[in-house]
């Protein structure tokens, strides 16, 4: 069960996701929720989304349902909701590697160390 909040008038709409593609759908979002909490200091946003959809089936030519996140809201000490800032992600350099505890740079592996093979002439 997934429930949906209308922004303008507050309205609750509830979603019994059942089918796979529908059950795919609320996977997806709850994942990308997880994420953003964890990458963020707002351990209690929400996504406002736009309902959309997206090719379920190649087979069939079949589509299923999906969602597109517009931002994320959280309340904040007053009670009022606050649109939450989006996460940053920082690509780590060498130097902040190794400023980490057991911090190290790994060297890409060659393609005789993947396959555990090599090519004799």
């Amino acid at each position: 069960m997934v429930y949906l909040r209308d922004p303008h008038t507050w309205a609750i709409f509830t979603w019994a996701a059942s089918n796979p593609s529908a059950m795919s759908c609320v996977s997806d979002l709850t994942e990308q929720t997880k994420w953003n909490r964890g990458a963020t200091k707002e351990k209690s946003a929400h996504p406002v989304i736009k309902l959309t959809s997206r090719l379920w089936s190649r087979k069939y030519g079949t589509p299923g349902p999906y969602y597109t996140i517009l931002t994320w809201i959280a309340w904040n000490e007053k009670g009022e909701l606050v649109v939450v800032p989006p996460a940053t992600i920082i690509r780590p350099t060498q130097e902040t590697l190794k400023q980490l505890p057991g911090g190290q740079v790994i060297k890409p592996l060659s393609a005789k160390e993947v396959l555990d093979d090599e090519l004799r002439y």
